[in-house]
């Protein structure tokens, strides 16, 4: 079985653990946001959270989240990390905003690192 390309050319990464990341950055970020965890810095870390986004309660559409952050004093914060920011990505980004009201970090290389900043050090 082959595996199909990421239509912006990101490499898949498999863990031994058999986890799967949809790009190598965010593999190395969950990697970051781990040893935060084990740290005691970050209460939990989830992966892959799926949230159902509605308009006058009828579902238009789901968005999964990289990453659901606990952070100890600060509550919940979701992350998504992206490469490239489609148009349907930043509508689902704002409707998730708007429903949910949970902090959103978008995290991209070479940009500041919102949720990080977050973390107490």
């Amino acid at each position: 079985m082959s595996q199909r390309a990421h239509k912006f050319g990101a490499k898949t990464v498999i863990t031994l653990e058999g986890e799967r990341f949809d790009s190598t950055g965010a593999f190395h970020y969950f990697q970051q946001l781990k040893l935060l965890e084990k740290a005691g810095k970050i209460e939990r870390v989830e992966r892959q959270i799926p949230y159902v986004l509605t308009v006058n309660g009828m579902m238009v559409a789901k968005i999964v989240v990289d990453f659901k952050v606990t952070i100890p004093g600060k509550g919940i914060h979701v992350g998504e990390f992206k490469g490239m920011i489609t148009p349907v990505a930043r509508l689902k980004i704002k409707m998730f905003k708007a429903q949910y009201q949970i902090p959103f970090h978008l995290i991209r290389l070479g940009e500041p690192d919102t949720l990080l900043a977050e973390i107490p050090r």
